[in-house]
Formats: C-alpha cells, sequence, structure tokens
C-alpha cells in the first residue's frame, strides 16, 4: 500500500465519527489508485461509515469490488476504470447500498472476455442490491453500464 493511501487510513480513524472522510487527497495527482489500495480505502469506509472522497483521483481496477450483505460504501468524485467482469458487484440485502455522487466508471474490454464471448457491465447488482448514483457517468466499451437481476 503506497505510504499515502497508510496515512489515510490514519487519519479516517483519528476523525470522529461524525466528520469522517476518506479521501485519496494526499495521494499525488499522477497517482492512480491501484485496485489493492483503492479495496484497503473502501474497506475502511465500510467500516467506519464514513464517505470514500476520491475526487480528481483514478482508480484503476483488476478485479471486480465486491460489496457484501450489510455494507455500505459511498464514494464521492474521481474515475474508476476496469477491464474485468464488472467494476462494481453489488450483492447486498436492503441494508446495503453503494452510493456513487459524481463518479466516472469506465468498463473496458479485455482480451480474456473478448475471447470468452463475456460481456459483463460497471455496475452489477442483484437481488435486493441497492445502488444509488447522482450525477454520475457511466460507460461500458464490452457489456452493460448497468445490469440489474432480481
Amino acid at each position: 500500500m503506497h505510504a499515502a493511501c497508510f496515512a489515510i487510513l490514519v487519519a479516517c480513524r483519528a476523525t470522529p465519527l461524525r466528520y469522517r472522510c476518506c479521501s485519496s487527497s494526499a495521494v499525488q495527482p499522477s497517482d492512480i489508485l491501484s485496485d489493492c489500495d483503492f479495496t484497503s480505502l473502501a474497506s475502511e469506509a465500510i467500516r467506519t461509515g464514513s464517505v470514500l472522497d476520491l475526487s480528481h483521483k483514478s482508480v484503476e481496477l483488476k478485479e471486480p469490488f465486491k460489496l457484501g450483505s450489510d455494507d455500505v460504501l459511498r464514494i464521492t468524485g474521481g474515475a474508476i476504470v476496469g477491464d474485468g467482469h464488472t467494476l462494481f458487484q453489488v450483492q447486498t440485502s436492503r441494508k446495503g447500498l453503494l452510493e456513487l455522487r459524481g463518479c466516472e466508471l469506465r468498463h473496458l474490454p479485455s482480451a480474456e472476455r473478448t475471447e470468452q464471448r463475456s460481456l459483463g457491465a460497471a455496475l452489477f447488482a442483484r437481488g435486493k442490491g441497492r445502488v444509488a448514483l447522482h450525477d454520475c457517468t457511466v460507460a461500458s466499451q464490452a457489456g452493460f453500464g448497468v445490469w440489474l437481476v432480481q
């Protein structure tokens, strides 16, 4: 994990809950968050109930980020890009939620998925999973933007 991301996690733990905001602002603008760093930050935001602020940052996801049954993840800003089957898999109960504000999601093609004729999606939600999008751009060059399955 980048030292800047570790500093963000430490700052999240030291801030009173009602003012918590996991911010990637300590990361240099030229830095792109890896899927490992994003997973650490998102997991901390879920655990603490804080908002993950990715303003002016990019995240490269190699694997889908999966929300568990009662997970609530709120993300503000940033671009999240990946070529896996999906960027986010929301398979939660009614208590769980993925809320995105001012985010850009870009689902890119991959040679492996093209060969297998597997489409995928930027957002995949099933069951009672909830997704809230506010002022977001969702694009998929290799599948669906949003795929909902009940």
